[in-house]
């Protein structure tokens, strides 16, 4: 990774050139995480056989700067960054010659660019920040099933807005507003044009700070479903902490997280560092 860093009085630049091979695999069918939202994948019909292809993962560059500035007590920023999407576009191809419909779907990576500002400040306990940013050509699903590939590209507006609270008594609460906005109306989106979430969170440290307590939801307007997760963290030593939690799904089994409704589950683990 190059990281190059320059400062003018206020003003900082920065610029990235990161070597990135890294991405998001999709869980294979059949284990208890592995998609079944249409968001996510592409609807295959009743009777249909299925062929996925192997992915190809590009070895591209990423490639960012970021322009930075402190002016009044407000913290704002100008990102750009070309990289290829961590998340594959699910390209779908249905045959109709053979006795059934046969559908071959091929992940590919697109590389795309994400255009940003961020603006943040801070007012007693109170903190506020405001993330926005454009993504050039994103493909998303569609459910004409005779577009040719199942997918169309267009550009993404987002936006996150967020508060949070800082107490003495070692408690953070916060809440945050996030909306994704495409820059192009269709009938055949398999998402709405405007999807809407809303995160709560709130943490709690007791002990003089060795036990973190969190508490976290996350809630989408459109298809009113969501994911509560809670967490208590224990620090045993310096380099020993313990943990256990709680996910809970809920809502319209073709959202992103009703889908998993049936998947609650409880978790823990033993973290150890090692100097």
């Amino acid at each position: 990774m190059v990281n190059t860093e320059l400062l003018f009085e206020q003003w900082g630049f920065q610029m990235l050139l990161i070597p990135d091979n890294t991405y998001h695999d999709f869980p294979q069918q059949g284990l208890p995480f592995a998609y079944s939202s249409p968001l996510l994948i592409p609807t295959v019909p009743a009777g249909a056989s299925v062929i996925v292809e192997n992915t190809n993962r590009p070895n591209g560059l990423d490639l960012g700067w970021r322009v930075s500035t402190f002016i009044s007590g407000w913290d704002l920023t100008v990102n750009y960054l070309s990289h290829y999407d961590d998340t594959p576009v699910i390209r779908r191809f249905i045959d109709l010659t053979g006795t059934t419909p046969t559908i071959t779907v091929i992940p590919e990576y697109a590389r795309t660019q994400l255009v940003g500002s961020s603006i943040s400040n801070a007012f007693g306990s109170v903190s506020f920040r405001l993330e926005m940013a454009l993504q050039i050509d994103k493909f998303f699903l569609v459910e004409n099933a005779s577009d040719t590939d199942g997918v169309e590209i267009t550009d993404e507006w987002a936006y996150v807005l967020g508060l949070d609270y800082s107490s003495q008594a070692s408690q953070l609460i916060g809440v945050q507003l996030h909306q994704s906005i495409l820059t192009e109306t269709r009938p055949e989106w398999v998402r709405d044009t405007t999807e809407t979430h809303i995160t709560f969170n709130i943490q709690q440290r007791l002990w003089h700070d060795p036990l973190l307590l969190e508490g976290q939801l996350i809630y989408n307007l459109n298809r009113e479903d969501g994911l509560f997760q809670s967490q208590g963290r224990l620090e045993v030593l310096d380099n020993l902490f313990i943990w256990i939690g709680l996910d809970l799904f809920f809502g319209d089994e073709l959202g992103i997280f009703g889908q998993f409704d049936q998947q609650d589950r409880i978790v823990s683990g033993i973290e150890v560092g090692f100097n």
